[in-house]
C-alpha cells in the first residue's frame, strides 16, 4: 500500500489565510455576528434597546460602539438616531417637538427617574434636572418667586390654560401634584379670600392703592373678562368698584 505524502502547513501561510478572509469589510447587514436579539429595535419588546439601556446604562455599549459612542464599524454610532447615549432624539433639549418638555407635560416626570434618578439629581445619566430647571417641573429656577422669571408674570401674559397639562384641568394638582390652590385662590393667582373685605389683601383695597390698570392684564383692557372670563362688571359697575 503506497502512502500519501503529507506536507506540513506553514504557520505563516495560516496567518496569511486568516487575514485574507478578513480583508473585505462587510456591511452591518451582512455581518454574521449577531450580538443583539432580533427584537432589539422593537419598542414593544422587553429586549428593546432603549429599555435595556435605561435598565443597565449604556456603559456596556462602549465595547462595540466606542468609548465616545460614535461607532466602531460595523457597529453604528448612537448619534445616527439620538443625541448620544442618552437615547433621546437629537433635538430633545430644545423646542419645537420632539421636545422633552412636551414629553414630561404629557406623561409626567416619573419616567425620567429611570435614568436621571429618583431625586432627579442625575442618576446614572449624570444629568440633573436641576441643571436647567427648579427640578422635574421643568420651570426655570426662581419660578416661584419674583423677580422674573416669575410664574405670576408668565400667567398674566399667557393665561393659565396651559398650566393644566401638568397641574390638572381643575388646577388642583394633576400629575405634578402641585395645586394652584396651595398658595392662591385658584389659577387666577390672587391670594386666598381675595374677594372678602375682611381679608388682608382684599382686592378692593389693592385697586384703591394701585389703581385698576394692573387688572387689565388678566381681566381685559375693557375689564369685561379677558382670558380669565371674570368681568369686573359681574359685581361692580366696572373697574371703579361700587
Amino acid at each position: 500500500m503506497s502512502g500519501t505524502k503529507r506536507w506540513p502547513i506553514s504557520p505563516a501561510l495560516l496567518v496569511l489565510g486568516l487575514l485574507a478572509s478578513c480583508a473585505e469589510p462587510q456591511s452591518p447587514g451582512d455581518n454574521p455576528i449577531r450580538v443583539h436579539p432580533a427584537s432589539w429595535m422593537n419598542p414593544q419588546s422587553a429586549d428593546f434597546h432603549g429599555t435595556r439601556v435605561a435598565m443597565d446604562t449604556p456603559e456596556a455599549c462602549k465595547s462595540c460602539h466606542g468609548d465616545d459612542y460614535m461607532g466602531d464599524p460595523p457597529a453604528p454610532s448612537c448619534y445616527e438616531c439620538h443625541d448620544g447615549p442618552s437615547g433621546h432624539p437629537s433635538d430633545w433639549p430644545f423646542p419645537p417637538s420632539p421636545f422633552h418638555g412636551d414629553q414630561v407635560a404629557a406623561g409626567g416626570s416619573e419616567q425620567c427617574q429611570t435614568c436621571h434618578g429618583a431625586d432627579y439629581m442625575g442618576g446614572w445619566a449624570e444629568v440633573s434636572c436641576f441643571d436647567c430647571h427648579d427640578g422635574p417641573s421643568g420651570h426655570p429656577s426662581g419660578w416661584a418667586f419674583p423677580p422674573s422669571p416669575f410664574h405670576g408674570d408668565y400667567v398674566r401674559a399667557n393665561d393659565a390654560l396651559e398650566c393644566r397639562s401638568c397641574h390638572g384641568v381643575d388646577w388642583r394638582g394633576g400629575w405634578s401634584e402641585v395645586s394652584c390652590y396651595t398658595c392662591h385662590n385658584g389659577p387666577s393667582g390672587h391670594p386666598e379670600n381675595w374677594a372678602l373685605p375682611s381679608a388682608p389683601l382684599f382686592h378692593g383695597s389693592v385697586v384703591v392703592a394701585d389703581g385698576p390698570e394692573p387688572c387689565q392684564d388678566c381681566h381685559g383692557a375693557d375689564y369685561l373678562g379677558g382670558w380669565t372670563g371674570v368681568s369686573c362688571y359681574d359685581c361692580h359697575d366696572g373697574p371703579g368698584g361700587p
